[in-house]
């Protein structure tokens, strides 16, 4: 595989596997095997399937910080909101990389949506994935990280 479809094969897996969560805030997700056995995820229930409902919760979306006013915050306040937001993306990060890493370490088969087609991923790729959700990990997760 050349380097350049590599990195748009990368791209697409990160697409579809950060979107897990945002499909999860449209409604439910499910989880189904095909004729082949290769597990799929998604927002629709296809008919000809043996589907299970996944219990995905995802935070509430940050709320908009009210300016006073005045119409110009105090420094102060604006540095901590920035800290704030910074918090609240790095918990979504957090929780997003180790749900991607529960589904790449749990999951028998997992597959890559692309161009609206399904592929299996290869081990290697998933180790990758792995591996990257992992740091990911490290650097959302633990305390005192940036």
């Amino acid at each position: 595989m050349s380097p350049h479809r590599s990195q748009f094969v990368m791209s697409m897996l990160w697409l579809g596997i950060l979107s897990l969560p945002f499909a999860a805030t449209a409604g439910e997700v499910y989880r189904w095997k095909d004729a082949q056995g290769v597990t799929h995820y998604g927002d629709r229930k296809p008919e000809d399937a043996n589907v299970e409902r996944l219990d995905v919760r995802v935070p509430p979306p940050a709320s908009p910080t009210t300016v006073p006013e005045s119409g110009a915050a105090a420094p102060e306040q604006d540095a901590a909101a920035a800290a704030e937001k910074r918090k609240q993306e790095r918990a979504m990060l957090c929780e997003r990389a180790r749900r991607n890493l529960e589904v790449l370490t749990h999951a028998e088969n997992v597959s890559i949506r692309s161009e609206g087609s399904s592929e299996p991923m290869n081990a290697e790729r998933r180790q990758l994935e792995i591996d990257a959700n992992q740091r990911a990990v490290v650097q959302y997760c633990e305390p005192g990280a940036e």
